[in-house]
Formats: structure tokens, sequence, C-alpha cells
């Protein structure tokens, strides 16, 4: 009975290595704008109006009080932009060998995604108009950007533009 052997020759695995990190510095860029477009898209449930002092984007109703002037957003599907903090808070991705990193800074950022928080940034006029301090849903831009630029989908069109 004959044996087949198949043999690999020329293998290199650095130059493996030194491809997977050029897709996933290519990619870096567009996983992280597509994380900006997730957190500035309007489809995130806020089941309650909230008053703020300062509104990016979100329109909302002037109003005064006792506390000054602000700015009713009414509930419903809005972006997580807010104030701005969470979105201006996203620092460069940072790719090191094989793997990719990008950080929110926002000291609420990770509460923001898990929704499980008691808001440090109500304001007694917040509360009366939200209610109470407590859970929130949760907003998983990140997931949303994989969603939308699948990483193997990428990475596997990229690697086939390198290969030529």
């Amino acid at each position: 009975m004959a044996r087949v052997t198949l043999e690999l020759k020329e293998w290199n695995a650095e130059k493996l290595l030194a491809r997977s990190t050029q897709i996933l510095e290519d990619f870096a860029p567009i996983i992280a704008e597509e994380a900006r477009t997730q957190i500035k898209t309007v489809k995130w449930d806020w089941p309650n109006s909230t008053l703020r002092f300062r509104s990016l984007f979100q329109g909302g109703q002037t109003v005064k009080t006792k506390y000054g002037t602000g700015v009713l957003i009414p509930k419903g599907d809005r972006d997580i932009v807010d104030t701005g903090t969470l979105l201006s808070s996203q620092q460069a991705p940072q790719v090191s060998g094989n793997s990719l990193s990008i950080v929110w800074a926002a000291p609420y950022s990770g509460q923001v995604l898990r929704g499980q928080y008691p808001d440090p940034y109500f304001s007694p006029i917040t509360r009366t108009q939200v209610g109470p301090v407590g859970q929130k849903p949760p907003r998983n831009w990140i997931e949303g950007a994989f969603q939308a630029q699948p990483p193997l989908r990428f990475f596997v069109a990229r690697w086939k533009e390198l290969a030529q």
C-alpha cells in the first residue's frame, strides 16, 4: 500500500503573523469609526425623558427651573452622545502583535455599555424628571460596531488582497 505525504515547505510563521498584524492595523480605524457611528446612531431606547443642562444633537425643549435653564429631551429612541463626554473619550486604536484595543476613558463608559449603574451625574432636576437612580438599559455600541463591520469578513477579504 502506497503512502501519501503532505509537506508544507517555505512555511514562514513570522510572515503570517506580520500579515495578520497588518490586517489588524488596517481594520482598527474602520472599527473605531464604526463605534463612533454606533454611539451617534438614534436607536437606543430611553424609557424616560431627561433634563440636561447641556445637550448635543438631541434637540429637546428648553425649560427653566429653579436650578437654571436646561434642555428636556423626550423619552424614546435617541443616540448616546448626551454631553459628548463618552464620544470624545474614545482613544486612538492600538495594535500590538495580534491584539487590538480601543479605550473609552469616560469614567462611566463601562456602566453605559452594561446598563447596570446608578448614574453618578444625576442632579436633583434629573431625578425629578427621570425617577429614582438605578438600572438603565445597556447600550452596547461595541457589539453594534462588530455587527455592522464583521471582522472575519474584513480579514478574509484583506488576506486575499495581500496574498496577490
